[in-house]
């Protein structure tokens, strides 16, 4: 009898396509343990879709009104679903129209965003009306889905989102085939010696493949979708008594099964579906495609095995940790800052925003906080307190002489979010006002002119740069030097050059 295989012994095939992307991501998700973090809009709104799109095959008698959750079964001949042609899916699904699968989609996703949470987790975004946005693509993606169902009929239902452990070539990996069709001509009345299986993967965005050369391998190229298809292979020849009565399969298969020394079955054909935009792509694959496959392996295996967890920030804008944690500091320590992160609602309120002065050795600091106001209980009674996160820090030099030169940086777990209803302000074009406020106060003050120089490429070459260099333009800096902005201010500020 043949051991039980330890969980740290197999490789999850999306492992294969994270890892290759970046390996640290693979590391704060594997082996972080980052689970109990926040959650993108994002990525919400995929594992949102991946469990309620099941909806749409429970089967609804609309003479009597009744869902029967589960339910397969329908009309007088108690017909299957995956046996079903469109209008008889049509006709049983718990859904009068495609819009209208679209728009429950929307609808619950909006019941959602009230509690703003999900699995758990609080959802956080990249921009304020983002979940509005993701709503109404999830309307789109509903409606381009059950036209697909229609069009190509149900899936194998006993086989949807299930995940199975394979060996190859010695390691054991476990991939999710997300549906399976059966083409044999029975459903569009084509010859039955066209018999094909079909995996289909709907998501709602495009394909991406593992990166490979630095760039993102499509469909075609892809060895990860080459792993699906050779593990659905195995399983089809090793449990074949289990797997092909499912599948309808006709006899001469099964024949060509046992005779056959293929380790990929040239029946099976993969189909992503980008709901989005309504796209199919399709390929196969032939054993000639799996030396990429053992290629990505080997690298895999061979760089957790040295512990080889180097961040890619070029991968960065479509991260689930390029976001806040609930501490208020970045989740990925090697985020790009030219990515906006996904931050918290309230984030995007003007009035939430703050901004604290502390006197500083030689200078000034100055504190963004965002604040958000809570209602809780204690002891029987209602109290209101306040979470504060320290957005961003703005330190400011004073050099004193003849006249006085300012010298500064900034930082920030934040650059570039724009506020809701102040569309042309971010944290950092407020820091710099306040900035520009308190420099021209200790002018007036001491009556010295102030110089002030701002390295901007090391302060705010980030995201929401061109905000930033048009908000320093409008205080009356001047790019005097490749990135180096520089303002003189006088007693006078009429006369600030």
């Amino acid at each position: 009898m043949q051991d039980r295989v330890e969980e740290k012994d197999i490789i999850a095939g999306n492992d294969l396509i994270s890892y290759s992307v970046c390996p640290y991501s693979f590391y704060l998700q594997r082996l972080e343990g980052k689970s109990k973090i926040p959650t993108t809009g994002v990525a919400a709104a995929v594992l949102f879709f991946l469990s309620k799109r099941k909806n749409i095959f429970d089967v609804k008698d609309k003479k009597v009104g009744v869902l029967f959750e589960g339910q397969r079964r329908a009309g007088p001949l108690l017909k299957h679903i995956e046996q079903m042609t469109s209008e008889e899916l049509l006709e049983f699904m718990p859904f009068s129209s495609a819009e209208a699968f679209g728009g429950s989609l929307k609808g619950t996703w909006s019941m959602i965003l009230d509690r703003n949470f999900y699995h758990g987790n609080p959802i956080y975004w990249n921009f304020s009306n983002e979940s509005w946005k993701i709503g109404n693509d999830l309307s789109k993606a509903g409606k381009n889905y059950c036209e697909f169902v229609l069009n190509e009929g149900a899936p194998v239902m006993g086989l949807v989102d299930k995940e199975r452990t394979f060996m190859f070539e010695g390691v054991h990996f476990r991939v999710k085939i997300p549906e399976i069709r059966v083409k044999n001509g029975k459903r569009s009345g084509g010859a039955p010696e066209e018999y094909r299986v079909m995996v289909d993967h709907p998501t709602l965005f495009d394909f991406k493949g593992e990166l490979c050369e630095k760039k993102r391998l499509t469909l075609e190229e892809s060895a990860a979708v080459t792993l699906r298809l050779y593990g659905l292979s195995r399983l089809l020849r090793k449990y074949q008594e289990t797997y092909l009565p499912k599948l309808d399969a006709p006899l001469w298969f099964w024949d060509y099964m046992d005779r056959s020394d293929f380790k990929i079955l040239p029946n099976l054909v993969y189909r992503h579906i980008s709901l989005i935009k309504d796209e199919i792509e399709m390929t196969t694959r032939r054993d000639v495609n799996l030396d990429p496959l053992r290629i990505l392996i080997e690298r895999h295996i061979k760089g957790v095995a040295e512990e080889k967890f180097d961040p890619n920030v070029k991968s960065c804008h479509s991260c689930k940790y390029s976001l806040l944690g609930i501490d208020g500091k970045p989740v990925c320590d090697y985020r790009d800052k030219n990515k906006i992160p996904s931050v918290p609602k309230h984030y995007f309120n003007f009035n939430n925003f703050d901004i604290e002065e502390k006197d500083d050795e030689d200078g000034i600091k100055l504190i963004g906080r965002v604040d958000q106001k809570r209602e809780i209980i204690v002891r029987n009674k209602l109290e209101t307190i306040t979470a504060s996160h320290k957005v961003g820090v703005y330190n400011l030099r004073f050099v004193e002489g003849s006249e006085i030169r300012v010298e500064s940086n900034y930082d920030a777990h934040v650059f570039g979010a724009v506020f809701s209803k102040k569309k042309e302000g971010t944290f950092e074009t407020q820091m710099m006002e306040r900035m520009d406020e308190l420099i021209q106060e200790m002018v007036n003050e001491t009556g010295k002119k102030a110089v002030h120089m701002i390295d901007f490429n090391k302060d705010f070459n980030f995201a929401g740069k061109k905000r930033s260099k048009e908000k320093l333009e409008s205080l009356g800096y001047e790019d005097v030097d490749d990135g180096k902005f520089r303002k003189v201010y006088d007693v006078s500020q009429n006369n600030s050059t």
